[in-house]
């Protein structure tokens, strides 16, 4: 049978349930939605500046291809999970990422512009950092079981970080002593 004070603590842990689940799902996970789609607006307009800069031009396929994969993430930004990464990974084939234009392009570009190519390449590269984070942030599993392993984790190396000053006290002070005792020798008081 259950205690009225078991009862008062099974429903004020359900209504903070269902207060994290509130919380996450219709404050935190829009924010990241917005917060990475500013992030991808952002790496988009660097790419808009090669154009500017004339360093590319808009039917390269370099520029179309990344351009369209940019436009892809900012556009499904909602809708992009772990299983869906896992679908990708799965369904599309090695040989087509290899053997894409943008691949192509990319290998030519590594000889006639490196520059261009660092660019470029460094766009794809933040790109793909800016959707791995995204991922890993919708996914309620992972922020429910990463959160608290996150929080030991900085537990774990503010105790190291302490140890490691207190051991270094530690040294300094028996050098100290090491230094005095040598040169001056116990002192019979």
């Amino acid at each position: 049978m259950i205690t009225p004070e078991g009862f008062g603590v099974a429903v004020t842990t359900g209504f903070t349930l269902v207060g994290l689940v509130f919380v996450y799902y219709y404050l935190l996970r829009q924010a990241e939605i917005d917060r990475f789609r500013d992030q991808a607006f952002q790496l988009r307009d660097q790419l808009f500046d090669l154009i500017v800069d004339e360093a590319i031009h808009t039917e390269d396929p370099a520029y179309t291809v990344l351009r369209r994969r940019m436009n892809g993430f900012i556009r499904y930004a909602h809708r992009l999970s772990i299983p869906a990464a896992i679908g990708f990974a799965v369904i599309i084939p090695e040989k087509m990422i290899r053997d894409d234009e943008w691949g192509i392009r990319m290998r030519e570009l590594a000889t006639e512009n490196p520059e261009l190519h660092r660019r470029l390449v460094s766009l794809s590269d933040e790109m793909s950092n800016a959707v791995l984070v995204h991922i890993l942030l919708m996914s309620p599993a992972l922020t429910l079981f990463g959160c608290p392993i996150l929080l030991c984790g900085v537990i774990g190396w503010y105790c190291v970080a302490r140890v490691r000053n207190t051991l270094e006290e530690m040294r300094q002070r028996i050098r100290y002593l090491a230094e005095n005792v040598g040169t001056q020798g116990l002192s019979t008081a």
